[in-house]
C-alpha cells in the first residue's frame, strides 16, 4: 500500500496519513530516509542504464576521473567539420594541451558514436570530477571551453549550458 510506505519512509507525517489516502503518498520524504533506503553503488561501476546509452565504458570512467575529465569534455566539443576541429585544436595546442591530444583525439572517436540526448546528462556525471579540479585548474579549463565555444562565433544549446554549469562550479569553487 503506497499510503503506508509513505508513512514509513516519513513518519513525521504519520499522524495525517490514512491508508487509502494518496495525498500521504506524495508527500515530501525525508532525504536521509531515502540515502539510508539505497543500496552502496561501486564509484566507477558502469550502470547497465548507460550501456543501453551507448556510453562507452572508457568515456564513463574519464568523466568520474580528475586526470581525464578535462579532455573527454574537450572531445564532446570538438566540430564535426574538420576545418573547424583543427582550429579548436590549434587553440588547445595553444593552451599547453598539447600532450593531451592523443586522449582527446580517442574521446572524440568514443564521443562521435555517442547519442546526441547523452551529450549533457554526460556532462553532468563529469561534474563531480570538475569540482575535485583545483580552482585555478577550473578557471584555465572553463577558459579553454569558452574560446573552443566561440570559435566559430555561434553557440549551440549544448555549449551554452556546457559553459554556464562549467561557470557554476567554478563559483561554487570560490565560495
Amino acid at each position: 500500500d503506497i499510503a503506508r510506505l509513505a508513512v514509513q519512509l516519513n513518519p513525521g507525517r504519520s499522524s495525517t496519513a490514512k491508508a487509502g489516502d494518496s495525498a500521504a503518498a506524495f508527500a515530501p520524504v525525508d532525504n536521509v530516509a531515502i540515502q539510508q533506503s539505497r543500496p552502496a553503488e561501486p564509484e566507477q561501476e558502469l550502470p547497465a542504464s548507460s550501456l543501453a546509452a551507448g556510453i562507452s565504458e572508457s568515456l564513463y570512467r574519464a568523466v568520474h576521473d580528475i586526470h581525464t575529465v578535462m579532455q573527454a569534455i574537450i572531445a564532446l566539443l570538438l566540430d564535426p567539420n574538420d576545418d573547424l576541429r583543427q582550429r579548436q585544436l590549434e587553440i588547445v595546442r595553444s593552451h599547453g594541451a598539447e600532450s593531451n591530444l592523443q586522449l582527446i583525439l580517442h574521446y572524440l572517436a568514443e564521443t562521435r558514436i555517442l547519442n546526441d540526448t547523452m551529450r549533457l546528462p554526460l556532462v553532468e556525471l563529469s561534474l563531480p570530477a570538475i569540482r575535485r579540479l583545483t580552482w585555478q585548474q577550473q578557471a584555465d579549463f572553463h577558459a579553454l571551453v569558452e574560446r573552443l565555444i566561440t570559435l566559430d562565433n555561434s553557440i549551440s544549446s549544448f555549449e551554452y549550458l556546457l559553459s554556464r554549469l562549467l561557470l557554476q562550479s567554478l563559483a561554487e569553487s570560490r565560495n
